[in-house]
């Protein structure tokens, strides 16, 4: 056996200056395998991580485009994209570099897509044509939608050229402003600067697609000044209806909606200063149609206050106890009170207001008919409010009628606690409203016609509320959230955690298990493949639909064929260790590095779709498939094949309490079960159900990258958590952490290739406050990292944070309250509770070597909290150091600071995991007056230990 030193020297040009990268590794090798041994992941292989992206198939699936690209940073100071456009048989194929948004057209002959400022057309297995130069402002139709497309030139008259791909029809437009398609491009909308008698005006101009029929249909001479401009244009859903607004001479005051539909000949106005009900109030902006489009919603700005400051007063915040608001934030309120207004779009009904006492819960694309649902006695105007606020009354949820303005109560007093505002759902024929009751736990059903409320899914047989028990699978807060309607309004779709269930709005028909409880008995979280829309529901004769399907035990992701009348059983169409897609409730939680897989592509005139496939080994690539069941590629990126890749394993152990949990034990591809490995635990709630997603490689920016330390030699594992309320638990979430984390290197420990005297452990954010209470609590490990976290909840309970706009403080007495860090009461009903949870507090029982990361601008966990851990653990004598990036908030973002970050985590675990030597920044720190002019990164060979 020899000793081989490896040692790489990484330049990297950041701006206008060379950064030198010193990275020391010591790696014992056989020579004879050293030729063929896979490198490691370093800065170089960053910079030139190759990715596809940017997917589209042709309306008959015979073609496919998309890109592949390295993305800008690192070593790459400019992105890298090429366009691919093949045959999905490969008999030919096109490659464009610097091609982007390349979409099909819908006679699945013609592409477009842009290089820089230029734009080419290509006719299908020849070579791309460019008819544009310069031109700026695309707009491409969505893949397969038409042929039409808009571009404005770069020329002094700013063209904007309207063009039928394939026939080649196209109309020029002088002096163009902007542009616009409906959402259908049956229609093409055009703002142009025109000259009527010898008077400069604005004109808007319509054209019906394809005969380019154009109408004008607004002009500024209507308003006797040229220097009116529309904005705010808006079609409705449908794009029959239109609506924009003017100013004169940037005039607030002077706002004015317009509207127009496509039976008038122009535009009229719609609202205005002299409109019933407006007085005192400013017109703003629009907010949009409603999903039918008979309404129209808008808001109103109340006048600036004329009060002037007395120059001779105190300048003095005087806080008191029943500010509803804290002075800091009060100063940052906007200084006129924004209202929402509602009117008929096609009659001249009664005007509206809303956002005094009440407000608006439906955003205006969900009202299908003539009710809304607002909160009465609303006060909560901003995101500045303390939930737990006592002096005001409680908001009441209710149905209105837009109509004539009566209400039906749904909520009672307690509607923010019980009823989720984000699951509200109106029937597409607007008969119906649909709600979720959390506390209950049922759906319920309100007959707008009549105001009859019933519970519609008390024949339910399974739990449909969040389960935070140990074993059970927790629905990622979407309970209450999907409901999928079928046409004429006489049912809709439901999930429960496993399995689908039709309801009956009007309560008539039992609810029926569409999957017959196969999700349950096989532990398969089962949904729509293409869940619908208002817009276009379920028709009432469908019977197969798709599903998709996510195994909670192994993880496996695929396709079932489902029924929705037929009472059979789903057939399984593919199931496997890869990831396809995630439904958003079966979703695992979006984790920042890992690839959460592709919604498939349908064909609009074949049975074919474009899918994404991955695992942990093999990187995400696009695939054809007509049943679902075969797969073809149509790209291979692996950038990681000539790596020392990584594997992950899927274990499973008990928790003391004979709780079930899981984890993933990621390993080098070059794993020798006769070797002992270092291991680094790195948590935050769950991570296993990522098991077969990609995990991209990266710098460390708060969560520890696990392809670069698993390519450095180390063992990764990432343990789940089962959080319990803390009243069922009986102890806090930082506890049930410990409790977890410990029986995982219980677990570990029996495994003949772990060393455990080397163990490791990081998190960030609440998994950074939770590391910091571990090691106050044990000495197994020999190396703590902890990024932005928690560590005093006394302080972070009574202090301000950072929020939006910058320099505004709000108060955090929330922030325990939340899942993140249920303590289960105030600080002052759960004093014990919180004084045990703070690792400043039991600092003094740390033996642990802690590296702490955590930036001044966080604006989620104030940096004090960090610094009260450093200050005592300093004091105490034990070994801690504290990493500050400037200009940084919760997590490292500019790729300077962020190698700067990862090079120092991997120096610091390299010598307490690996006995590797210590850095000089370890050993000897660096002074302030050598910031950004000294890094320590290089080898203390002197001896000296931290």
């Amino acid at each position: 056996m020899a000793t081989v030193i490896l040692s790489s020297c990484v330049k990297l040009q950041f701006g206008n200056y060379l950064k030198t990268f010193l990275l020391f590794g010591v790696i014992f090798l056989n020579t004879r395998f050293l030729i063929a041994q896979k490198r490691s992941i370093d800065v170089t292989e960053l910079g030139n991580w190759l990715s596809v992206s940017n997917p589209c198939i042709s309306n008959d699936g015979e073609f496919v485009g998309y890109n592949t690209e390295v993305p800008a940073g690192y070593t790459t100071p400019k992105k890298n994209v090429t366009l691919i456009i093949r045959s999905q048989n490969g008999t030919w194929k096109k490659e464009i570099p610097n091609g982007q948004n390349f979409t099909f057209l819908e006679n699945s002959r013609f592409g477009v897509f842009t290089v820089n400022d230029s734009l080419y057309m290509i006719e299908i297995g020849k070579d791309p044509v460019k008819f544009v130069a310069d031109a700026s402002l695309f707009d491409f139709p969505a893949a397969g939608q038409n042929n039409w497309i808009a571009y404005q030139l770069k020329n002094e008259t700013k063209d904007v050229v309207l063009r039928d791909v394939a026939s080649g029809q196209e109309r020029i437009f002088p002096n163009a402003e902007s542009f616009a398609f409906d959402r259908s491009r049956q229609h093409f909308l055009i703002q142009l600067n025109d000259s009527k008698d010898s008077c400069k005006c604005t004109v808007l101009k319509l054209l019906s697609l394809p005969k380019m029929e154009t109408k004008e249909i607004w002009s500024s001479d209507l308003l006797k000044d040229a220097k009116v401009n529309p904005s705010s244009l808006i079609f409705d859903g449908r794009g029959k209806q239109l609506l924009f607004s003017t100013t004169t001479n940037d005039s607030p005051e002077s706002a004015t909606i317009w509207y127009y539909n496509t039976s008038m000949d122009r535009a009229k106005i719609k609202v205005s200063a002299q409109t019933a009900g407006i007085s005192g109030y400013t017109i703003g902006s629009i907010t949009g149609f409603s999903q039918n489009g008979k309404w129209i919603f808008f808001n109103l700005q109340e006048p600036w206050s004329n009060k002037i400051k007395d120059s001779t007063a105190a300048s003095v915040d005087l806080w008191s106890y029943k500010d509803a608001i804290l002075q800091p934030a009060q100063s940052e309120l906007p200084a006129t009170k924004t209202l929402t207004a509602v009117m008929q779009s096609n009659a001249d009904a009664a005007l509206r207001i809303f956002g005094e006492t009440d407000k608006i819960e439906t955003f205006p694309d969900k009202i299908t008919g003539d009710f809304i649902v607002i909160a009465d006695n609303y006060v909560f105007q901003h995101n500045y409010f303390p939930t737990w606020w006592k002096w005001s009354k409680q908001p009441v949820l209710s149905v209105m009628s837009l109509v004539d303005g009566h209400k039906i109560p749904i909520g009672g007093k307690d509607w923010n606690q019980n009823i989720g505002t984000a699951g509200l759902s109106f029937s597409p024929l607007g008969k119906y409203l649909i709600f979720f009751d959390s506390k209950i736990g049922s759906y319920f059903s309100c007959e707008l016609a009549t105001g009859k409320i019933i519970n519609v899914t008390k024949g339910v047989s399974v739990k449909l509320t969040d389960d935070f028990e140990y074993g059970e699978y927790n629905l990622r807060s979407q309970v209450g959230q999907d409901i999928f309607w079928f046409t004429n309004d006489k049912a809709f779709i439901i999930y429960d955690n496993y399995d689908m269930w039709k309801i009956d709005p009007a309560g008539g028909v039992a609810p029926r298990n569409l999957t017959r409880g196969y999700g349950t008995k096989t532990q398969t979280q089962l949904r729509l493949l293409h869940e619908p829309t208002l817009e276009e529901p379920i028709d009432d004769l469908t019977d197969r639909v798709l599903l998709v399907g996510f195994n909670i035990l192994n993880k496996y992701n695929g396709f079932y064929q489902g029924f929705l009348i037929r009472n059979i059983d789903p057939q399984l169409l593919t199931m496997g260790p890869y990831t396809y897609y995630h439904a958003p409730s079966q979703a695992p939680a979006k984790y920042i590095g890992f690839d959460e897989g592709m919604e498939p592509l349908k064909v609009a005139n074949a049975k074919c779709w474009l899918v994404k496939r991955q695992s942990v080994t093999n990187a995400p690539n696009y695939f054809i498939t007509r049943d679902l069941k075969t797969f073809t590629p149509v790209s291979d990126i692996q950038p990681q094949k000539d790596i020392n890749w990584i594997n992950g394993e899927l274990i499973t152990w008990k928790e003391d309490d004979s709780s079930i949990l899981q984890g993933i034990l990621y390993k080098p591809e070059d794993f020798n079960p006769d070797k002992k490995y270092p291991v680094i635990i790195h948590h935050y709630r769950r991570f296993s159900d990522r098991l077969y997603e990609f995990p991209m490689p990266n710098l460390t920016r708060g969560d520890m990258n696990i392809p670069w330390f698993v390519s450095q030699g180390y063992l990764v594992l990432t343990p789940d958590i089962h959080f319990l309320p803390p009243e069922k638990a009986g102890k806090g979430t930082s506890e049930q952490a410990y409790n977890a984390i410990i029986s995982a290197v219980n677990y570990l420990s029996k495994l003949s290739y772990i060393d455990t005297k080397r163990l490791g452990i990081q998190g960030h954010s609440f998994g950074g406050g939770t590391t910091s209470y571990i090691i106050t609590k044990t000495s197994v490990f020999a190396a703590a990292a902890e990024a932005s976290g928690l560590t005093d909840l006394v302080s972070g309970y009574s202090t301000l944070i950072p929020f939006y706009p910058p320099g505004t403080r709000v108060e955090t007495m929330d922030k325990q309250l939340t899942l993140e860090t249920q303590m289960g009461g105030t600080l002052w009903a759960e004093k014990d509770r919180y004084l045990a949870s703070s690792a400043v507090l039991n600092a003094d029982k740390v033996k642990t070597p802690l590296l702490i990361m955590h930036n001044k601008l966080d604006g989620q966990i104030q940096w004090r909290q960090s610094v009260e851990l450093y200050l005592s653990l300093r004091r105490l004598g034990q070994k801690v150091w504290m990493l500050q990036y400037d200009n940084e908030d919760h997590t490292v973002i500019d790729d300077v600071n962020a190698l700067d970050y990862t090079i120092r985590l991997t120096q610091y675990f390299d010598y307490y995991l690996k006995g590797k030597l210590p850095a000089k920044w370890m050993t000897e720190g660096v002074p302030a007056k050598l910031k950004g002019i000294e890094t320590g990164y290089a080898p203390d060979e002197s001896g000296a230990k931290p």
